[in-house]
């Protein structure tokens, strides 16, 4: 069995629960992409031609999806929720969508349905609650956030073993010391968050941020400022680019902007609040308006 998932918190619960249902899955087949990497790295898989594959909060290009067809009929599902994948990717018979879930609960209610013999543990289903809320930007429960806020402090393989290992022994999912290390992080986000405002440049419908961590958040900080700059009276979304690694992350703005149809324009996709494509070239009109902004003369 190979699984395919995403590099982010969302990508890490569905590794969770994979390897929960299916104690075989080994580490080695255990891959963590992103869409604009989807398609090369899918090809070189080893054991295509024999393993069962799963995908899960990942779409993939209709190329893709084709070669799976013909290589892996019978052998591979996908499991995802976002929309631009199932516009593309519907036509599919092994192709799944739950536009209301994120990936690790719809993966989780699937395998629940399927081995309902499977007895399930309390602290995985208050897991799987988190990053649904999270992923799905609910904020139901503030733990939510904390939980994605350690997998950034571990990093992806250390905290799904340390979650895997909590969830195993019935341990809370967060102690006192991950909460004393955790309350360290609120204030340096906070600073964060103010130097990439600052620096923000508002070009025609869009504003566009550089930033590497914590995107989401940023976007909703971005949101909630008070009272709004002149400068942003048009924005309608926001685009954080990261040059870490090298995308554009959209967000929705002013109700009702669907940021998916950009995405999807350029080579990427998601929903129609949150989605994200590749940096394949440099812009260089705003990247010079950009300049403009820290050097003037």
């Amino acid at each position: 069995m190979i699984l395919v998932t995403h590099i982010d918190l969302d990508g890490a619960g569905c590794e969770i629960v994979a390897r929960f249902f299916y104690p075989e899955l080994a580490l080695k087949n255990i891959y963590h992409l992103d869409y604009d990497t989807v398609d090369k790295e899918v090809r070189k898989l080893p054991n295509l031609s024999e393993e069962t594959l799963i995908f899960a909060d990942l779409g993939m290009p209709k190329e893709t999806a084709d070669f799976l067809n013909t290589h892996c009929a019978g052998r591979v599902e996908l499991f995802d929720h976002h929309k631009t994948a199932m516009e593309e990717l519907r036509e599919y018979p092994w192709a799944h969508f739950d536009l209301s879930s994120s990936g690790t609960k719809f993966l989780f209610d699937t395998l629940c349905q399927r081995m309902p013999e499977k007895e399930i543990p309390e602290a995985l289903r208050d897991f799987v609650f988190y990053v649904n809320d999270y992923d799905l930007w609910l904020h139901q429960s503030p733990v939510s956030r904390q939980v994605n806020d350690m997998m950034n402090l571990l990093g992806m393989n250390l905290f799904v073993r340390l979650v895997m290992e909590r969830i195993a022994d019935g341990q809370p999912l967060i102690d006192k010391t991950d909460r004393l290390y955790l309350e360290g992080t609120v204030y340096y986000k906070k600073k964060y968050f103010q130097d990439r405002v600052r620096d923000a440049v508002a070009d025609g419908n869009r504003l566009v941020l550089v930033a590497s961590r914590y995107i989401s958040e940023l976007s909703q900080y971005v949101r909630d400022v008070s009272p709004v700059p002149e400068e942003w009276k048009n924005v309608e979304y926001i685009d954080v680019v990261n040059l870490d690694n090298h995308t554009h992350s959209l967000r929705s703005y002013k109700e009702g902007f669907d940021v998916s149809l950009i995405a999807k324009s350029k080579g990427g996709g998601g929903h129609p609040q949150a989605s994200g494509y590749p940096i394949v070239y440099p812009d260089k009109a705003w990247f010079l308006k950009f300049l403009a902004k820290f050097y003037k003369a």
